[in-house]
């Protein structure tokens, strides 16, 4: 075995859940909530957003529960330097984020340590997208993105918008980590678009200015959650190798989106 490649542990695994946010929230699910996340939960002024954070954080105890194996309101939350929520003393490695009526969560093994990301977004074609993409992404990422047929820039935009967003998260730098300080590329049709040529197949990480980072020490997942919305999963390469092959770990059992209404009871949902 060569020292680039790492055996995959046997307990690598993954799940991926989709909460419904268009659905009121209920008493059941406030209950769910510590005392700090209900005081944030009060302080929306707008009703849609505090929807959104209430279902959000009830699944997301739900979800961790069910592999902790104890009751979700004694689930036990703590939050990063710059935000990113987590357990204490990392007994499962999670990620959660929300649009408009989807929120995802990725729940896996300790292993990952922490490190996975994820990001959905609603497209919302009628956003200034060149301005953002000059502004946020790396300078060969905004080159492809301007360069492509005017059709296809608000889902190449998107794409690339979650892929970049997924990375982030799986550090939990919030904004203290320009986004133009790595580039990503996205996959079309069994090769790698948007980077060098003779790169294998996307979507992966191009280059990285993280301190300490290399391209080969990430996978990427684009997923499919519906209409206009794009998905992406960031998580450690725990093979370390990088070339076209799949991920062992990454297969159609440990991608496929679980609902998370199915964690409440009948009578909370």
């Amino acid at each position: 075995m060569s020292a680039s490649r790492r055996r995959v542990p046997d307990d690598a695994w993954l799940e991926l859940w989709r909460v419904d946010l268009a659905a009121e929230g209920t008493d059941a699910d406030v209950g769910l909530l510590s005392a700090a996340e209900r005081n944030r939960a009060e302080r929306f002024v707008v009703p849609a957003p505090r929807r959104q954070f209430v279902r959000t954080r009830a699944a997301l105890r739900r979800i961790l529960a069910r592999r902790l194996g104890c009751a979700p309101g004694a689930v036990k939350l703590v939050t990063g330097e710059h935000g990113k929520p987590s357990l204490p003393g990392g007994t499962l490695s999670f990620n959660v984020s929300h649009s408009a009526d989807i929120a995802l969560v990725v729940v896996g093994a300790a292993c990952w340590g922490g490190r996975l990301g994820i990001d959905v977004e609603r497209a919302a074609p009628e956003r200034r997208l060149e301005r953002l993409a000059r502004r946020f992404f790396a300078e060969d990422e905004a080159a492809f993105f301007l360069a492509a047929p005017p059709g296809r820039q608000t889902d190449i935009f998107y794409r690339l918008w979650t892929l970049k967003e997924a990375y982030l998260k799986s550090w939990g730098t919030g904004l203290t980590f320009s986004s133009r300080r790595f580039s990503v590329a996205l996959a079309e049709a069994g090769r790698s678009e948007g980077g060098p040529p003779g790169q294998p197949a996307g979507p992966r990480l191009l280059r990285t200015e993280m301190p300490g980072d290399r391209p080969q020490a990430w996978s990427f997942v684009e997923l499919d959650v519906g209409a206009h919305y794009r998905a992406a999963l960031c998580l450690p390469s725990l093979r370390g190798t990088l070339d076209s092959r799949p991920e062992p770990y990454l297969d159609e059992e440990a991608t496929r989106l679980r609902d998370a209404t199915d964690l409440a009871p009948p009578d909370q949902r």
